[in-house]
């Protein structure tokens, strides 16, 4: 409403324009309007300092207070020659359809109109399609006018520039790689973890995780070879895409490419075990089994599709969900098989106390046959000693007996020796002559008697 009101006072302003100015160096003025009687106003602009001041006139009488129709400017006024160009300046005479109490430039105005008559107006499509906004002509006219228009060209440009700059600017974090798209076209190039440029309009970037990462895969069912449908709801693997092949998986599998290489092949190779195995084999004997068969086989189809570039770090498998009443049956025979094992437990018991007891008997004889040995070890000790001990006494009596044998024969010797050296055959006879002399009697039997011949032999 205020844009209209000010569009009605400057379309019903006629002016005169001096010094042969041009119209679109016209200025426009907006007024406060208090509801009193129309005045005549003098614009006096300056092209050199670009001021515009305005004086009012005496108001001409005026019978209607409706306001003036739209009519287009007066022709100009006769121009007095300006001996300074520099210093040209342009006198319009106006008439305002309200007193101003306050005037502004047209650079800077800020209007509050309260309009007496709200009845509406009307110009041509030519007026307005002719008139040039007050505003625009005073900056065309001004040459600060131009410098300021240019300084704002010139940030509004550096503006965009850096908004463009900033809006290039992207982070990829960490544990991933950035592959860009440009006009919706995947290039060959990605880029490492840091800070890095792209163009914000034409190349969207999308990240993608080249550590380990672990996905848990949705509940799937799956039937064995007897028939029975099983549910496996717990599926989890951890796996990593080589960093130089990302471009080249997800250009032939998509952002996506783990679910068709990894994902769906689990699941598609987990199928076909149960297929080939009865329920009694997938839930018990070769449970331990399908891990491996699985991951072995998922491995050969991704080095067969994407090259080996996706690395199965593990593969984790719990244990299927079978119906109520074949599980009913599993716990039945799991209760006779602890039954059975309490029972072999109980015999193997047995068997470990007879052992035990035998070995205990055998540690007993062993121990007792031990304690003889060394029993008679020390009796032979002692034998030993005691015989060491009597040859000892016997050597000592022995060499005892020897030493007083060789005495008494060293006596005897040597009495011998003396005995021969004192029994000459003059001393016998001398002995025998003593002896006979205190004998009264002899009796002699002849010379041939022992006695006799004995005589004979000591006395020759």
């Amino acid at each position: 409403m205020l844009t209209n009101r000010l569009r009605r006072q400057s379309n019903t302003t006629d002016a005169t324009v001096e010094n042969g100015a041009a119209a679109e160096d016209q200025e426009t003025t907006a007024f406060i309007v208090e509801p009193q009687q129309p005045r005549d106003l003098v614009v006096t602009y300056s092209a050199a300092s670009g001021s515009t001041s305005t004086e009012p006139v005496p108001p001409p009488p005026y019978k209607d207070q409706s306001p003036p129709s739209y009519a287009k400017p007066d022709s100009p006024a006769s121009t007095k020659p300006d001996s300074d160009p520099e210093s040209t300046t342009t006198t319009t005479t106006a008439t305002a359809p309200y007193p101003v109490s306050q005037p502004t430039t047209a650079a800077a105005t800020t209007a509050t109109v309260a309009d007496p008559d709200p009845r509406p107006t009307a110009t041509t499509a030519a007026e307005e399609s002719s008139r040039v906004p007050p505003v625009i002509a005073n900056i065309m006219g001004n040459s600060g006018g131009m410098a300021v228009c240019i300084c704002g060209v010139a940030v509004a440009v550096a503006a965009v520039i850096m908004g463009f700059i900033i809006a290039s600017i992207h982070t990829v974090e960490e544990g991933y790689v950035g592959v860009y798209y440009k006009y919706g076209a995947m290039l060959d190039a990605h880029t490492l973890p840091g800070m890095h440029m792209k163009d914000p309009v034409a190349t969207t970037m999308v990240q993608v995780m080249i550590r380990p990462e672990t996905d848990k895969l949705p509940s799937m069912q799956a039937s064995t070879q007897d028939g029975i449908t099983i549910l496996f709801d717990d599926i989890q693997v951890i796996s990593r895409v080589n960093e130089a092949a990302v471009t080249t998986i997800m250009k032939r599998y998509g952002r996506k490419f783990k679910h068709a290489l990894v994902f769906d092949r689990v699941r598609e190779e987990l199928r076909i075990f149960c297929a080939n195995n009865t329920v009694d084999d997938v839930y018990n004997h070769r449970f331990l089994d399908i891990v491996d068969e699985v991951r072995s086989n998922v491995v050969g189809t991704i080095k067969r599709l994407a090259s080996g570039q996706i690395e199965i770090l593990n593969l984790v498998i719990s244990k299927p969900d079978i119906p109520n009443d074949i599980a009913d049956n599993y716990k039945q025979v799991k209760v006779q098989w602890t039954e059975q094992l309490v029972a072999k437990q109980k015999q193997a018991t047995d068997e470990i106390k007879l052992k035990t007891e035998e070995l205990r008997a055998i540690a007993n004889a062993k121990r007792q046959k031990a304690v003889l040995e060394i029993t008679l070890q020390e009796k032979l000790l002692q034998k030993e000693g005691e015989q060491n001990v009597s040859r000892l006494n016997n050597d000592i009596i022995r060499e005892q007996e020897e030493n007083l044998a060789n005495i008494e024969k060293f006596k005897k010797e040597t009495a011998a020796a003396a005995n021969k050296a004192l029994y000459s055959k003059e001393y016998v006879q001398l002995q025998m002559a003593l002896a006979l002399a205190n004998n009264t009697k002899f009796y002699f039997s002849g010379e041939t008697s022992p006695l006799g011949g004995l005589l004979a032999k000591v006395m020759n």
